[in-house]
């Protein structure tokens, strides 16, 4: 992300460094722009080490427009911790501020992230080579965080964008507060390499090993930003104060976690335990930030202050009375006792002395569009450019080229769930289409104001269905309410108009790709561009076209009525799937299976369009059908997890309980593998069914909502009577609950007795060689088109 840089050359509004006293607490700051504090909570022993000698340091400055922060908690107790702390902070600061230069060749954020990574080298210089200590043994170590507020270019229609870039080794944290909505994000989750030991910091500067640093967990990040946010830097004296560990909670007790067979800490893997920690320190602290109503960085850093002496409070006292040791963190005695410091400042122009920049930076927009997530530049791409335009460019030359059949607008059937529609099961005439939206809470009130936990419904299809192509499109919003609801059905409503717009321009596999990534992307633009309310809210979309492929055989058009063969094309952000059924084998195979990740699947976020777009699982699949009775299903998240084998209630076969006995522990690909085998029996069933008069597209359709609401019964009849789910009862069962969405779809054409065309004389010297193209047809599993070296130019735009 390209960036502005604005040096006054003017003396700095301030330039702190704190604590300046070793016993005292600390407190620094320029009233309504930046404030610090940091204190110990050791019990008042003066002849406590930890009491006597505060380790952490914090600094702040600013050059031109840009906020320069540290923080820096040094490893263990006295005077070594405290100088390494001093000493690399200072250098840290030095690095990036000393010489114009520096920032000046600051033009974005993957140039600021190795420049803060530089500092960071300097700095562990700094601390080895300090004369202060000739014994090199005796140098301390500290941990590092450090970061900078910078003002993006004005490249996707806002003025006032920023971003805040920070690199960390350690386990000092930053947390960002929206001052739009009042959302707390952690943007070094995960940073603490093992969270099961809090004594293991996880990288360090100083000699470490010889003279070498620990950068094991040295990272950097980015979050985007407007005016007006605050940033928190802190200690883990602060932040360890709101881990739910400290305040003597177990896995199971959090509301956050579906998982309620964690009894302990160590019954979870890493990813869940930092997941669970990071989630609930955000809620404690939107909790302690709403206490004020727009809370500045003067009440912030009061507000986390006086939490963590009150947390620690019990524990202190019963050290200053009695002889005895620190208790291990419990409800009786709650917290983690540190050296405590946090610095909140808030993201603003910084340039003094220029008028025009000043009333610049005062302007307020009335709509924030940022066209970034943090993940997305973090994995490498640091491109100013559209990233739907960078997909493009990225998956466009690895589609294989095969021409589709032109286009016939007549005989078109549209199909929708309506908005204000509390169930719906949608089928075209053939019986060749089925779709259904349900919630699987119970109504809470009478059948004429029926009043449902997490209504209204946010899950949307739509389909378009025409002789030779059908288009359908699944979205999901990723929370519950009104606005959710609305950007879901904008976003579906918009993909599938664009796709009707644009069918006339496909004529290959390769500009229905393109096609399908455009559609995503004006998806994308409208839930952005709604109102002020839903601009914030994401949804998570699977948009799929199936195209008739012209045929290969010289024999009369007329007379040619073989079996058509068909391409299915799929784009797909988020955590929906996509299945493909062959029949004459009675095989499933899983077409989106990169959605997942290793983490916890209930809780994993995989990818979203909307406010911030998440684009890190956004991929385009393709599968040859030359089966006219071959299926395609795509089913939301909810409907695809409560085929997990737990859910069923399936005992664990015997391997698995020696390898890891319980189904929490299981690794997500071989749960997947189980899912899947449980889904292709299911359907294996149900075509026999067949006899009965049904179409199997009705039969699968009616299995997916069978089992569906069967494994949430549990669940909704337990929940008609408590009207809560914070019920320990409730927990227990199995069953994910929310909101279910299945489309099911044949791939041939609806209309008997269709000929299949033969490609255009003047299109044959560019088609696909025959025996390529049946080696295609002839594949079953999933096409998963990575990028390449070569990026042909596309505009998103057109």
């Amino acid at each position: 992300m390209l960036c502005e840089f604005h040096n006054t050359h003017n003396v700095p509004l301030f330039d702190i460094k704190a604590p300046q006293t070793d016993k005292e607490p600390t407190e620094v700051g320029v009233t309504g722009l930046i404030e610090g504090k940091s204190i110990t909570n050791y019990p008042s022993d003066p002849g406590m080490e930890g009491f006597a000698l505060n380790c952490d340091v914090m600094r702040a400055t600013h050059v031109g427009n840009r906020m320069v922060a540290v923080v820096a908690d040094g490893c263990g107790w006295g005077k070594h911790a405290r100088k390494a702390s001093e000493e690399g902070s200072k250098a840290v600061v030095e690095y990036l501020t000393k010489d114009p230069a520096t920032q000046e060749k600051i033009v974005d954020t993957e140039t600021c992230s190795q420049e803060l990574v530089s500092s960071f080298v300097y700095a562990h210089e700094a601390v080895v080579n300090n004369q202060f200590y000739p014994d090199r043994r005796r140098v301390g170590l500290t941990t590092l965080i450090a970061g900078m507020t910078l003002k993006l270019k004005n490249q996707f229609g806002t003025d006032e964008e920023w971003a805040f870039v920070c690199a960390s080794v350690g386990d000092c944290k930053a947390y960002h507060w929206n001052a739009k909505n009042g959302k707390v994000t952690d943007i070094c989750v995960g940073n603490r390499n093992n969270p099961h030991d809090p004594k293991d910091c996880g990288g360090c500067i100083g000699p470490f090993k010889k003279d070498q640093p620990d950068f094991r967990n040295l990272g950097t990040y980015f979050q985007p930003c407007r005016t007006g946010d605050i940033i928190m830097l802190m200690s883990d004296g602060v932040h360890d104060n709101l881990d739910p560990e400290n305040f003597g909670l177990l896995p199971n007790e959090l509301e956050e976690n579906l998982n309620r067979d964690w009894k302990d800490w160590f019954a979870a893997g890493q990813k869940d335990v930092e997941k669970l920690k990071s989630d609930f320190s955000c809620k404690k602290l939107e909790e302690l930030l709403a206490k004020v109503k727009n809370p500045t960085p003067q009440d912030v850093s009061a507000l986390l202050i006086k939490h963590c002496l009150s947390m620690t409070q019990a524990k202190r006292k019963l050290m200053e009375t009695t002889p005895a040791g620190e208790p291990v963190a419990s409800k009786e005695y709650p917290g983690k006792m540190d050296h405590a410091t946090i610095l909140a400042f808030v993201v603003s122009d910084l340039v003094v002395g220029e008028e025009k920049m000043k009333s610049s930076a005062k302007k307020e927009k009335k709509r924030y569009k940022p066209f970034w997530k943090k993940e997305f530049v973090r994995n490498g791409s640091s491109s100013a450019g559209n990233p739907f335009e960078n997909k493009i460019n990225d998956i466009l030359p690895t589609i294989p080229r095969v021409f589709v059949i032109p286009w016939d607008m007549n005989n078109s059937q549209k199909f929708k769930r309506s908005q204000f529609s509390d169930q719906e099961c949608l089928q075209n005439d053939s019986g060749d289409f089925f779709g259904w939206a349900i919630s699987t809470f119970p109504n809470m009130g009478t059948k004429e104001y029926p009043k449902r936990i997490a209504d209204p419904i946010t899950n949307f299809f739509q389909a378009s269905l025409s002789p030779g192509r059908h288009c359908f499109v699944l979205t999901s919003g990723v929370g519950y309410g009104q606005e959710y609801m609305t950007s879901s059905s904008m976003a579906a409503s918009e993909f599938n108009l664009y796709m009707d717009k644009a069918q006339a321009k496909i004529s290959d596999t390769q500009t229905a790709a393109t096609t399908l990534l455009k559609a995503l992307n004006h998806a994308h633009n409208k839930i952005i561009n709604i109102d002020e309310h839903t601009n914030e809210t994401a949804v998570t979309l699977i948009g799929v076209s199936a195209f008739r492929l012209p045929s290969l055989e010289e024999e009369d058009e007329q007379t040619n009525t073989s079996p058509s063969q068909w391409a299915v094309l799929c784009v797909n952000v988020g955590d929906h799937r996509l299945f493909y059924w062959n029949v004459a084998n009675q095989k499933l195979t899983e077409l989106t299976k990169s959605v997942s990740s290793e983490t916890d699947a209930f809780h994993d976020e995989v990818g979203r369009i909307g406010s911030i777009p998440d684009l890190r699982n956004l991929g385009v699949y393709v599968q040859f059908c030359s089966d006219e009775e071959d299926i395609v299903i795509a089913v939301s998240s909810l409907v695809y997890w409560n085929y997990d084998p737990q859910n069923l209630g399936q005992p664990m076969k015997e391997e698995y309980k020696k390898k890891w006995k319980k189904w929490e522990r299981v690794p997500m690909e071989v749960r997947q593998e189980e899912i899947m085998g449980n889904i292709e029996r299911r359907l294996r069933a149900r075509s026999a069914e067949v006899s009965t008069g049904k179409k199997l597209t009705q039969l699968f359709s009616e299995e997916f909502k069978k089992n569906t609401k069967d494994v949430t019964k549990p669940k909704r009849q337990l929940l008609k009577l408590m009207e809560n789910e914070n019920n320990k009862a409730y927990n227990k069962l199995y069953g994910k609950m929310g909101h279910a969405t299945c489309v099911v779809l044949r791939v041939g054409d609806f209309i008997a007795s269709k000929t299949v065309p033969l490609l255009p004389p003047e299109l044959k010297m560019d088609l696909i060689q025959r025996n390529e193209r049946k080696k295609l047809l002839k594949q079953s599993a999933f096409q998963k088109f990575v990028p390449t070296a070569k990026k042909p130019s596309i505009d998103i735009e057109d």
